[in-house]
C-alpha cells in the first residue's frame, strides 16, 4: 500500500512539472530517497518559465558569483561547491562570517568560468546569473540541460525579471533550500532578513524621506541602479526614494 502511495505522489510530481517518467528512472529514485525528487519553478536563457527536475541532492556545484557561494555557505554545502567564480582576485568581499568557509573553496578566481574548465568539473549542477548562461560565458541552459546538468538562474539577476525585488531574493533562498533539502536553514535566513527590513522601517518611521542614488564601481567604470532593481526595492522598503 505504502508503495502506492508513493507512486501516486511521484505521478504528481512529474505531472506538475510537465514531464514523463522516462522508463521509471523516478519511480527508481524515489524507492532510495523519501525527499527526491522535487520540481523547482525557474527560467531559461531566454527569460521563459522553466520546470526543473532534481532526482537527488547535488554533489557538484559550479557557483557563478559570491552571492550564490555565500547561500550556499550559509545553509552549510560548501563541499558541493567544486567551482566558484567571483569578482575580482582575492576573498577579502566574503561576508567575515564566511572567511573559514572560503578557505575550503577550490582555487578558483575572477569574474567568470571558462567553458573548457567547467566541463572538466563534471558539474551536476550550475548555479548562476542570466549572464551566466549566455553564449559568450557558459552557454545556453539548454545547452547544459542536453548533458544532464541541472540549471538554476537567481531571480534577482541581471534581467531575467523587469522589476527586482526583495521577495525575489527570498524565492531564491528559499529553492536553494529546496534543492539541498535544507528548508530550515534557509527559513531561518528569511526570517533574519525580515527581521532585519522590519527593524529599519520602524526606525526610519516619521522621518523626513530622502533621494537617493545607488551607484557602483566596476573596475574604470561606475553602474547606477534605479527603482526596478534589487537594491533599488531594498530602499524603497524603508520608504524612501530611489533616483
Amino acid at each position: 500500500m505504502m508503495k502506492f502511495i508513493w507512486l501516486i505522489i511521484i505521478t504528481v510530481i512529474i505531472n506538475g512539472c510537465g514531464l514523463a517518467n522516462k522508463e521509471g528512472t523516478v519511480a527508481a529514485v524515489k524507492e532510495k530517497n523519501t525527499y527526491y525528487p522535487i520540481c523547482i519553478k525557474n527560467y531559461t536563457s531566454n527569460r521563459e518559465i522553466l520546470n526543473e527536475i532534481f532526482y537527488k541532492k547535488p554533489e557538484r556545484v559550479i557557483a557563478h558569483h559570491q552571492n550564490i557561494m555565500e547561500a550556499l555557505m550559509a545553509i552549510d554545502e560548501e563541499e558541493t561547491i567544486v567551482g566558484g567564480a567571483f569578482a575580482g582576485t582575492d576573498t577579502r568581499e566574503f561576508s567575515a562570517q564566511y572567511k573559514d568557509k572560503v578557505k575550503m573553496l577550490p582555487e578558483i578566481n575572477g569574474f567568470n568560468f571558462d567553458l573548457e574548465t567547467v566541463l572538466m568539473y563534471r558539474p551536476d549542477l550550475i548555479i548562476g546569473w542570466q549572464s551566466t548562461f549566455s553564449s559568450r560565458v557558459l552557454r545556453s541552459t539548454d545547452f547544459w540541460h542536453k548533458r544532464g546538468v541541472n540549471t538554476y538562474i537567481v531571480p534577482n539577476s541581471n534581467s531575467i525579471l523587469p522589476i527586482g525585488t526583495v521577495e525575489d531574493e527570498y524565492r531564491f533562498l528559499h529553492d536553494i533550500g529546496s534543492i539541498f533539502n535544507r528548508q530550515k536553514e534557509t527559513a531561518m535566513l528569511i526570517n533574519k532578513i525580515k527581521d532585519e527590513v522590519a527593524y529599519v522601517q520602524e526606525q526610519t518611521k516619521g522621518r523626513k524621506q530622502q533621494r537617493v542614488l545607488i551607484i557602483e564601481f566596476m573596475g574604470r567604470g561606475i553602474t547606477t541602479y534605479d527603482k526596478t532593481r534589487l537594491c533599488g526595492d531594498m530602499v524603497k522598503k524603508i520608504r524612501w526614494t530611489v533616483n
